[in-house]
C-alpha cells in the first residue's frame, strides 16, 4: 500500500512507500495533548461519519520519507512532525490558530468529497503558477485543484471550530519554507511567493462566507428565523457540515416553536446550537407570507427541521446536539415515546465526550419527554432538570418552575427587564451609529435573492482593535451588531465589564427577555436595552454585542 504525502506549502501529492514502524511522541505528552484538541475541534465540524483518523506526532530526529505532515490512509493516520509543531508554537498568540490550519488542510484531504473542485480551484487561473501548472499534464494539475480545496475547507471549518485561520497561513509558509530549508524556487513546483498569493487568495474567498455565518447566528439571537435558515442554507451547499446543517434546522425549528399559541408550550426546548439557539420564539406567524396558513407553516417548518437533524446526524451519528434538535422535534410533534429514544441516547454520547453544556440540553429533552409521557414520569422529569442545574441552571430552574416546583433561584423570560433610558455604546459608538461600517467596510456578503419575496441579503462587516461590526440588510429591515472583542476594556452602560459575574447582569438590568444556551457560551438577551450578554460556565462574562434593529 503507498503512501499520500500532503504536503502543504509545496502543494505535492505524491506517492512513496510506506515509513518503516516509528516510536510517536506518547499520547501522555503535553505537545500531543495541545495537538488532539485542536485535531478534535476539527474532527466535531468535519466529521461525516466515517471513522476518524489517528492523529501521531513524529519526535525530532526521527528518520522519515516525509515531511511536514501526512495522511497514510493504509493506516488510517495523519502524522505531524514534532519540528512542524515546534514551528506553529513559535508563532505564539496564533500557534493554536496555525496548527489548526494545517491540521484542517489535511482533514479536509480524507473527508471532504471534492464536489465543489471547479469553484475553489479555478480561482487562481488568472495568477502565473496557475497559468503555468493548468499547462501541465497528469497528476499535478489536479493536485492544486485539491490542494486548494484543502485550504479552503480547512480553513473554514477551522474558523467553525473556533480558530482564526484564515490569514495565518501566508506566515506559516514562509516558516515552513524556512525551517525545511526549501528555498523560494524549487523547480516544478510554486515558489513561496506564489504559494503565499494562492493562500490569500483562498483567504479572500472565504472571508466572503464568515459574515454569512456570523449573520446567521446574530439573526438566530433577534428572532429572525427565515433569514437565518437563509444564511445556513447558502452556506451548507458549499460546506454541508454536521453544524451548518443542524443550524439550518434550528432556524426552521425555532420559527415553528413561535407559530404555536402563546401558551400552549409547557417548557421552554433546549434546542442546540454551537454558538446560539433559542428557548422561544417571539417572531410573527409568516410575517411576509400570508398564503400558508399557520398551523400548515408549522408542521412543514417542523418537518424541513427534522430532515436537517437527520442529515446532520448521518453526517457523524456521534454528534450530541442533533439527537438533542430531534428530541425537541418529537416533543414538539407529540410524538414522545420518539423524544425519550433521542434524548436518551443524547446523554450518553454527551456523557461519553464530556460536554457539559449538552449534557444538560439533554437532560432537560429527556425531563420533558418523561414529563409528557402518557402517564406523565414528573419524579424522573424533576432528577433530571435538577441534574441539568450543573450545567445550564438557568433553562433548567425554568423548567423545574414549569413542572410545578418552585425552586430557589428560578428565572422568568419576557418580564422581568429593568427599563432603560440609556443607549448601549462600545467605544463611544451606538449600534444607531453605523456609518462607519457602511463607508468602510473590511468584507461586503451576502445572500442572493431566492425569490420576490425573499430579496437579497446584504452583510457588511468591519473589525478594529476593540469590537467587531456587522449591517445587515434583509430587504425589510436593517439589523446593527457591534460586538466586544477580546480584552475589551470597556465598560457596558450599567458598569458590566469582561469578567463580571452574571448576578451583577442581573443586578444591573433584571431578568432576560431570553436565555440562549449554546455548546460554548450562554447568551443573556436583553430586548429593551438592546444587548447580549455571553456568559461561560463559570457564570462570568466573557463579552457582549449591542444591536439595533431598523424597520
Amino acid at each position: 500500500m503507498r503512501t499520500v504525502n500532503l504536503l502543504l506549502p509545496l502543494l505535492l501529492l505524491c506517492l512513496a512507500s510506506p515509513t518503516h514502524a516509528q516510536q510517536f511522541l506518547p499520547k501522555n505528552h503535553p505537545k500531543y495533548q495541545t495537538a488532539l484538541k485542536v485535531f478534535d475541534d476539527l474532527i466535531r465540524v468535519v466529521s461525516d461519519g466515517r471513522t476518524r483518523p489517528v492523529l501521531q506526532l513524529l519526535p525530532r530526529g526521527t528518520t522519515s520519507r516525509m515531511r511536514v505532515a501526512w495522511f497514510n490512509p493504509e493506516q488510517n493516520s495523519l502524522t505531524l512532525e514534532e519540528q512542524t509543531y515546534d514551528l506553529c508554537a513559535s508563532l505564539g498568540p496564533d500557534s493554536l490558530d496555525a496548527l489548526a490550519a494545517l491540521l484542517g488542510h489535511e482533514l479536509a484531504h480524507y473527508y471532504k468529497d471534492h464536489g465543489w473542485v471547479g469553484d475553489f480551484g479555478n480561482g487562481f487561473a488568472n495568477l502565473e503558477v496557475g497559468q503555468t501548472l493548468r499547462q501541465l499534464k497528469g497528476d499535478l494539475t489536479k493536485m492544486v485543484e485539491l490542494e486548494t480545496e484543502a485550504d479552503c475547507f480547512g480553513w473554514f471549518s477551522g474558523y467553525i471550530a473556533g480558530y482564526q485561520t484564515l490569514d495565518i497561513v501566508p506566515e506559516v509558509l514562509k516558516k515552513i519554507y524556512a525551517e525545511y530549508r526549501l528555498g523560494d524556487k524549487i523547480p516544478g513546483y510554486p515558489s513561496l511567493s506564489e504559494r503565499q498569493e494562492i493562500a490569500r487568495n483562498a483567504a479572500d474567498k472565504l472571508h466572503q462566507l464568515v459574515p454569512v455565518f456570523e449573520a446567521g447566528h446574530r439573526l438566530l439571537l433577534v428572532k429572525q428565523y427565515e433569514e437565518a435558515a437563509r444564511c445556513f442554507d447558502h452556506l451548507a451547499r458549499t460546506f454541508p457540515s454536521r453544524e451548518l446543517l443542524n443550524n439550518a434546522g434550528l432556524a426552521r425549528a425555532l420559527e415553528a416553536i413561535s407559530l404555536f399559541p402563546e401558551g400552549q408550550l409547557r417548557f421552554a426546548y433546549p434546542l442546540e446550537l454551537d454558538a446560539a439557539t433559542r428557548l422561544r420564539g417571539g417572531k410573527k406567524a409568516a410575517e411576509y407570507d400570508l398564503t400558508e396558513p399557520r398551523e400548515e407553516r408549522r408542521s412543514r417548518l417542523l418537518e424541513e427541521a427534522k430532515e436537517l437533524f437527520e442529515a446532520a446526524r448521518s453526517k457523524d451519528p456521534g454528534y450530541a446536539p442533533a439527537y438533542i434538535n430531534l428530541a425537541c422535534i418529537a416533543e414538539l410533534q407529540g410524538e414522545f415515546e420518539e423524544a425519550l429514544f433521542f434524548a436518551e441516547k443524547a446523554v450518553q454520547l454527551a456523557r461519553r465526550n464530556h460536554e457539559a453544556l449538552s449534557l444538560a440540553s439533554a437532560l432537560i429533552a429527556r425531563g420533558i419527554a418523561r414529563a409528557c409521557s402518557n402517564p406523565p414520569a414528573e419524579e424522573t422529569a424533576r432528577q433530571d432538570f435538577e441534574e441539568a442545574r450543573a450545567g445550564n441552571p438557568s433553562l433548567a430552574l425554568f423548567d423545574l418552575k414549569a413542572l410545578g416546583l418552585k425552586p430557589a433561584g428560578a428565572v422568568s423570560f419576557g418580564g422581568g427587564e429593568k427599563p432603560s433610558s440609556q443607549r448601549e455604546q462600545l467605544d463611544g459608538l451606538s449600534a444607531h451609529e453605523y456609518d462607519l461600517i457602511l463607508e468602510a467596510p473590511d468584507v461586503t456578503a451576502g445572500v442572493p435573492a431566492a425569490s420576490r419575496s425573499q430579496p437579497a441579503i446584504d452583510i457588511n462587516a468591519k473589525q478594529i482593535a476593540s469590537w467587531s461590526g456587522l449591517v445587515i440588510d434583509t430587504g425589510y429591515r436593517t439589523l446593527i451588531f457591534l460586538e466586544t472583542r477580546r480584552g475589551y476594556e470597556g465598560a457596558s452602560e450599567r458598569g458590566i465589564r469582561i469578567g463580571s459575574t452574571m448576578a451583577q447582569v442581573t443586578e444591573a438590568y433584571g431578568q432576560p427577555a431570553a436565555l440562549v444556551p449554546g455548546r460554548q457560551v450562554t447568551y443573556h438577551v436583553y430586548e429593551r436595552a438592546r444587548i447580549i450578554f455571553q456568559a461561560g460556565a463559570d457564570s462570568r462574562v466573557q463579552g457582549w454585542m449591542i444591536y439595533n434593529v431598523e424597520e
